[in-house]
């Protein structure tokens, strides 16, 4: 457990080097083509979203750049209409703010690598959420996919197919990367998601490059709203960890948004 403890340390010192934050509402260098924003971008915990080079463990998917996540034990954030640290919960989240309407088809790609040395779950049971699709209105916030970590069977997508948090569906990856093989490689992660409020909505889901999962004649927003993805490390049940804690880190790269109208 000591190597270890030493191990992540040193991951962390090495990715800093020449390291930047992340800044709410930009891009984040070359690593994605959209400006991101922040998850309580007022209180994130300094280094908690850092755009960094390659360390000893990880390189850059493509170019010379990637996003390290880091939630660091004991610490949490909030915003005026929302708190962590009274709910049982800690983040580390960036994501589309500016979304996409109704009308549209949106595919999101992005590549993601948990490095063996991260202890996910932290010797515990809690809920730890990878990424999400959400889809957003002036009065409504659900996610119809969001990406959770099992010890046992690695990354699985949660579907939700009537806008509230009722998980429909687990969808398993194992076939395509064994379990045992998703911490320290690349995980290739794609979205195609036709935006409308009615039966012309569709969803598919694809994992390096093999489809996965898919949702046809079904809204994927409410009447004006709109379609986001977000990525990051957010744990529910942060109460349920159990010691020694480390630091959760997760690198994301190769981070794109392309957008077709529908005339």
């Amino acid at each position: 457990m000591k190597k270890l403890l030493i191990c992540i340390l040193f991951i962390s010192l090495s990715s800093l080097a020449n390291a930047t934050e992340c800044i709410h509402k930009q891009v984040a260098g070359s690593v994605t083509n959209f400006p991101i924003y922040l998850t309580h971008e007022k209180t994130i915990p300094k280094g908690g979203c850092l755009v960094v080079n390659a360390n000893t463990m990880v390189k850059p998917k493509s170019g010379k750049k990637m996003i390290q996540i880091t939630v660091k034990p004991n610490t949490c954030s909030s915003d005026s209409g929302f708190s962590d640290c009274t709910t049982d919960r800690s983040r580390v989240e960036f994501y589309d703010g500016k979304g996409v309407k109704s009308g549209r088809t949106v595919t999101y790609e992005y590549s993601m690598f948990i490095p063996k040395e991260t202890n996910l779950k932290q010797n515990g049971t809690p809920t730890v959420f990878l990424g999400q699709l959400n889809t957003t209105a002036d009065s409504h916030y659900s996610s119809p996919i969001m990406i959770t970590w099992s010890d046992y069977s690695g990354i699985e997508f949660q579907i939700y197919d009537n806008f509230n948090w009722q998980v429909s569906r687990i969808v398993r990856v194992n076939d395509i990367i064994p379990a045992s093989d998703q911490k320290g490689n690349w995980l290739d992660v794609k979205y195609e998601v036709t935006v409308y409020a009615d039966k012309r909505g569709k969803i598919i889901i694809s994992l390096n490059g093999e489809n996965v999962y898919q949702r046809l004649n079904h809204p994927t927003i409410k009447n004006g709203g709109k379609v986001k993805l977000k990525m990051g490390i957010y744990n529910y049940k942060v109460s349920q960890m159990k010691p020694p804690l480390t630091d959760q880190v997760v690198y994301f790269d190769k981070i794109s948004r392309r957008v077709k109208q529908h005339w």
